[in-house]
């Protein structure tokens, strides 16, 4: 999963260009064949909406959560996301257009803040430039390290597997964990959020949104 900032567009251009590249390939050899990978462009039989489908599908995991839970809405709550590649930042910016308020979000180099909410749309123009996200005018930079522990009510951990462990669960400062990335919380860091009382809502789950489009891609 990227969880850069400033190949973004690009990550995503040649992604689908790679698959384009295997659909011609497996088709030339088997016959005309769109199913035999998902990811491609548009116009080569991909499925509009695929960029920000896993985002979007983790803003939608994120407000049943909340239903269940009797939370209210996503407006009534702020977020923490680590990971500003594709996931997270179109899970950020939906949130915002939802009146979700992000507090903070950070990649492997750097991490901005902001507790009266970061402007997401801008924060990801800026990214775009290849600047570090620290360097935001709109928040306050703060060490990578420190993303899990800002005091958010989610916290979407949004960009590699097993960051949250036996380690450092305790020292998690949110009501709500929605796992955007791929096991990014290892059984025992699980078992302590469990302990405590921290709703942690499953990857295969809050992640689907991606794998959903994939399907009517396929």
């Amino acid at each position: 999963m990227n969880t850069t900032t400033n190949i973004n567009n690009q990550t995503l251009i040649t992604g689908a260009r790679e698959m384009a590249w295997f659909f011609d390939e497996y088709s030339k050899y088997k016959g005309f064949s769109p199913g035999v990978v998902t990811g491609k462009p548009v116009h080569l039989h991909g499925s509009l909406g695929r960029e920000a489908a896993t985002g979007r599908g983790t803003v939608f995991a994120v407000r049943e959560m909340l239903r269940a839970t009797g939370s209210g809405k996503i407006a009534d709550h702020t977020y923490a996301i680590q990971g500003f590649g594709n996931v997270g930042a179109w899970a950020a910016e939906i949130l915002q257009e939802h009146g979700g308020k992000v507090v903070a979000v950070s990649d492997v180099s750097s991490a901005v803040g902001n507790a009266k909410g970061l402007d997401v749309p801008a924060l990801r123009a800026h990214a775009a430039t290849g600047r570090p996200l620290g360097e935001f005018p709109g928040g306050e930079p703060f060490p990578v390290g420190d993303l899990l522990k800002v005091k958010c009510d989610v916290l979407i951990p949004a960009a590699i597997g097993g960051v949250i462990t036996a380690e450092n669960a305790a020292s998690l400062d949110c009501r709500f964990v929605a796992e955007a990335a791929n096991g990014p919380t290892t059984p025992e860091g699980d078992a302590i959020l469990r302990d405590r009382g921290v709703v942690v809502l499953p990857d295969i789950y809050t992640n689907g949104g991606g794998v959903t489009v994939s399907f009517f891609e396929w």
